[in-house]
């Protein structure tokens, strides 16, 4: 895992993810884009996707839901976010 850094392009995308908070930094910054248009209104939407995966993981943390809900919840967040980014990207 790593936080983007250039220094780790040299490993093989299959097998490198990224921080999931740094990701979301990112799309906050599509969100905050100036021009207002297709790339903040794209931002804001994945914003709103990643912020529900952070809260969604947060509750299962906290006992507030459990494993059965927790995987059905991100499975359906998944879905939305590859849905939304193969339907805008």
């Amino acid at each position: 895992m790593s936080d983007q850094c250039p220094s780790y392009n040299w490993i093989d995308p299959e097998q490198h993810q990224f921080f999931l908070a740094h990701v979301q930094r990112n799309l906050q910054q599509m969100a905050d884009y100036s021009g207002r248009g297709h790339t903040a209104s794209i931002g804001n939407r994945l914003v709103l996707l990643f912020k529900s995966v952070f809260r969604t993981q947060h509750r299962y943390e906290a006992g507030e839901v459990d494993e059965i809900m927790w995987r059905r919840r991100m499975q359906r967040l998944k879905r939305s976010i590859k849905r939304f980014t193969q339907a805008h990207l």
